[in-house]
């Protein structure tokens, strides 16, 4: 039988573990905005960090991404160079709707 990308990424364990890395990066980007890849992997420890921040977009989070010059220590000594930095610039939104079937109803709206 085959099943659909939907359908996999619903019974697949790890959608929670991912929303939760997700959750974990966004608060650190909060309290820290233009990190470095290197900062948000020793933080928050998710494993895959570039493929969590490559998907935090399609799951409703805001990322932006830019070139900065930094200081950044290496084997031979600290040296400027140009690293890419991440700044969270918004949250994922629940989206409401006054229809009853539709899936973005909000359970608590008056009809």
């Amino acid at each position: 039988m085959l099943f659909s990308s939907l359908t996999l990424a619903l019974l697949s364990p790890c959608a929670s573990a991912n929303t939760e890395h997700f959750d974990r990066v966004a608060d650190y980007l909060e309290k820290h905005p233009d990190s470095t890849l290197e900062s948000i992997d020793a933080a928050c420890n998710v494993g895959r960090t570039y493929q969590v921040l490559a998907d935090m977009p399609s799951h409703g989070y805001g990322i932006s991404s830019r070139w900065c010059w930094r200081d950044v220590a290496c084997t031979t000594g600290p040296h400027l160079r140009k690293v890419k930095t991440y700044t969270l610039t918004h949250r994922p939104t629940v989206q409401t709707c006054k229809h009853s079937r539709c899936r973005y109803a909000n359970k608590n709206a008056k009809p």
